[in-house]
């Protein structure tokens, strides 16, 4: 994944970019109702990355993530919970016979919701782990302008 963007801060070798994303609409030829809405166009974030290359503010910049990377962590993210909340409705419903009088409707709802919980819990110490790897975060790739 490619993006351009301004550095507006930099703090020894980290830099915050203002990206200006847009929408899959903004390119289209088609004038749907949605592309006639302007609301959803531009958006302005703004990313902490590596600057190993030393840019200032106010220049313009390349941003890189490894695709691979990409993938991976958006199938950790959006996967990881709804297996979580699957697996633990029938894991609740199974072992209810055995340990409670609940029925194993009540019992699998029960478990869902617990084991969606303990995912989103795993998720937020895995980005712990994956904040520390350089293939999982952005980095400054090259100058591309001054403001």
């Amino acid at each position: 994944m490619i993006e351009k963007g301004q550095i507006i801060n930099t703090n020894d070798s980290m830099a915050t970019v203002r990206i200006r994303r847009h929408s899959l609409c903004s390119k289209c030829t088609n004038k749907c109702g949605l592309a006639r809405q302007d609301s959803h166009e531009v958006d302005e974030i703004e990313v902490e990355v590596d600057n190993e290359i030393g840019a200032r503010v106010g220049n313009q910049v390349k941003i890189e993530m490894g695709e691979q990377s990409l993938v991976l962590s958006s199938l950790i993210v959006y996967l990881f919970p709804l297996v979580a909340l699957i697996a633990g409705y029938f894991i609740a419903a199974y072992f209810a016979s055995y340990f409670t009088t609940l029925s194993s409707e009540t019992a699998g709802i029960i478990g869902s919701l617990v084991l969606t919980v303990v995912s989103f819990i795993i998720l937020r110490y895995a980005n712990r782990i994956f904040a520390r790897h350089r293939d999982f975060q952005p980095h400054i790739t090259d100058i591309i302008g001054s403001d």
